[in-house]
This record gives C-alpha cells, sequence and structure tokens, in this order.
C-alpha cells in the first residue's frame, strides 16, 4: 500500500516500493542541489559528504535508467512525428495522377550530342544525370506532370509514381506513390543506358563515314575509349544509382512544391464554392420563408373581409 513515507521531498514522486525509493532519493536530490544557483564554492561545500562506493554505484544505476526512459521517449516522439509527415505527404500526392509511371516515362527520355559530350568527358554516370536534368527541364516547360516528388522533409526519399517492384507475376496491382526503391532505380538506368548505347552505335556509323581521312590508329583508339565509357568499364553501379536518384530528388523538389500548392489552391476553391453554396441556400430559404409569410398575410386578409360581410349583413 502506497504510504507518505515514501514520497520524495523533491519531485514528490510517491513509490509503492521502499528499494525503489531510495534509488530514486538520492539521484533526486543530487539534481535538486545542481540545480540551484549557487557559486561554485557554495555547491562543492554543499557536498562536504562524500557519497559511499554503494552510493555512487545506485546513482550511476539510476541515471542509466534515466537515460534510457529519455531515448525511449525521443524515439517515439520522432517516430510520430515521421508518421505525421508521412501522412500529410501521402495526402497531397494522391490529388496527382501522372499519366505516365517512372518507368515508362523514362522511356520516353531522348539523348542528343550534349548528353553523350558529357559521356566522352567524364562518364556515363555524368551522361545519364545531364539526359534527366536536360528531358526534365522540357517537360517542365510543357506543364506536364512529372511522375517523382522530393519532400525536404523526408531526406532521402524519392517518391515515385510506379507499381511495386519487384512485381509478382500472378497478381499486378495499380500504380501508385512510393518510396522509390532500388529496383525502380535500376530499371531506370537500365533504360536510359541502352538510349545511350544506341545512340552512340548511330554516331559511331556517322564519325566513321564523315573522317575517312583521319589517323586510322587514332580513331580506333578514340572509339575503343569511348566504347568502354558508354559500357561503363570499371563503374560502380552503387555509384551511379545514388547519383541518379539525387539529380530525380533535385528534380523533383520544385515539382512537388508545385503540387503541394496546386492541391491547396483546389481546396481553397473547393471551400469558396462550398461558402457560396451555403449563401444561396441561405438566400432561398429567406424567399421562401417571405413567401409564406406573404401567403399567410393574404389569407389574413381574406378572413378580414368575409368577417365584415357577415358584420354588415
Amino acid at each position: 500500500m502506497t504510504t507518505i513515507e515514501n514520497q520524495c521531498i523533491y519531485c514528490h514522486r510517491i513509490y509503492r516500493k521502499k528499494e525503489n525509493y531510495e534509488k530514486h532519493a538520492q539521484c533526486c536530490e543530487f539534481f535538486h542541489r545542481a540545480r540551484q544557483k549557487k557559486s561554485h564554492d557554495e555547491q562543492m561545500d554543499s557536498y562536504d559528504i562524500i557519497p559511499s562506493p554503494r552510493e555512487m554505484f545506485q546513482l550511476l544505476k539510476e541515471l542509466a535508467y534515466r537515460n534510457a526512459r529519455l531515448e525511449e521517449e525521443v524515439a517515439k516522439l520522432r517516430q510520430s512525428t515521421s508518421l505525421k509527415q508521412r501522412n500529410i505527404i501521402q495526402s497531397n500526392l494522391q490529388c496527382v495522377k501522372p499519366a505516365l509511371t517512372g518507368v515508362e516515362w523514362s522511356k520516353t527520355f531522348t539523348v542528343d550530342m550534349s548528353d553523350l559530350e558529357s559521356v566522352f568527358e567524364y562518364d556515363l554516370t555524368q551522361g545519364i544525370k545531364h539526359c534527366i536534368k536536360r528531358n526534365i527541364g522540357g517537360l517542365k516547360t510543357l506543364g506536364s506532370v512529372l511522375p517523382i516528388a522530393y519532400f525536404e522533409q523526408k531526406q532521402h526519399n524519392l517518391y515515385l509514381y510506379d507499381y511495386d517492384l519487384p512485381q509478382d507475376k500472378d497478381v499486378v496491382e495499380p500504380p501508385k506513390w512510393q518510396i522509390a526503391n532500388q529496383y525502380h532505380l535500376d530499371k531506370i538506368v537500365s533504360i536510359l543506358s541502352m538510349k545511350f548505347l544506341q545512340y552512340f552505335m548511330a554516331w559511331q556509323r556517322d564519325y566513321l563515314e564523315n573522317n575517312k581521312k583521319e589517323d586510322e590508329d587514332t580513331m580506333k583508339n578514340k572509339l575503343i575509349v569511348y566504347m568502354m565509357k558508354i559500357n561503363s568499364v570499371n563503374s560502380q553501379v552503387d555509384r551511379r544509382r545514388n547519383e541518379v536518384k539525387r539529380v530525380l530528388q533535385e528534380m523533383g523538389k520544385a515539382e512537388s512544391a508545385t503540387k503541394t500548392e496546386s492541391t491547396k489552391a483546389e481546396s481553397a476553391t473547393f471551400k469558396a464554392e462550398s461558402s457560396s453554396g451555403k449563401a444561396d441556400s441561405a438566400t432561398k430559404a429567406e424567399s421562401a420563408t417571405f413567401k409564406a409569410e406573404s401567403s399567410s398575410g393574404k389569407a389574413d386578409s381574406a378572413t378580414f373581409k368575409a368577417e365584415s360581410s357577415s358584420t354588415k349583413v
């Protein structure tokens, strides 16, 4: 049974077991004294009695317990905040339905000479990044809805409108907004890599046809170097995937902001229309009330006339 003897005189917490109360009291007294607004010398004088090894051990255990409890509370708060942010993001994205999925959208990309020159100067990863920026920039100019989104609240996450990958052949669910995973990014990289190879092969044929007077060995060495870059020899797949993800996040950041503003505008329009509808309904109700009162007035007038005629008779 709880007794007043097990109540802390500093924080007034009550303990059922005396053992737990004693563990807490030592630690609470230590922190209570430390919080007092005293000078350093006065604090040192207040601790004239040095705690015993057993008391120090109990103090350390209490501190460890408090630290563990605080860590759990912080983890719960972070999880709750993350869940709220994810729900807000999902609600915003549900209002946006792109015409193509992320993988289908990457198939519409075109490769031009500026992209190929970026590969020749650097590597395939830089060429793919240049190609993505160029194509997305053109689509934004046309006002197209992109199947990518990035929000600063959820760092390191790229949202993609696509099917679940890897797919189950027996069950095919409709595309949805989701966090892009390794399969999505590898699929996009693979599609763009093939486009670069096809463009390079066409460019190589034209180059050999138009440069017959060039030294053969020099031309072959140059083409070998270019071919190695196109085929991404000695290149890390993980690095390319991460670089592509970063450039998609960069390009999707502005797009997601536009989607959010569009959603807010639609919501404001809906509220305005609802308010207008309510005003119209109120006006109609007042009109009906006025008509009813007019009809009632006419009925009273008719009754008065009938009574007047009866009196005359």
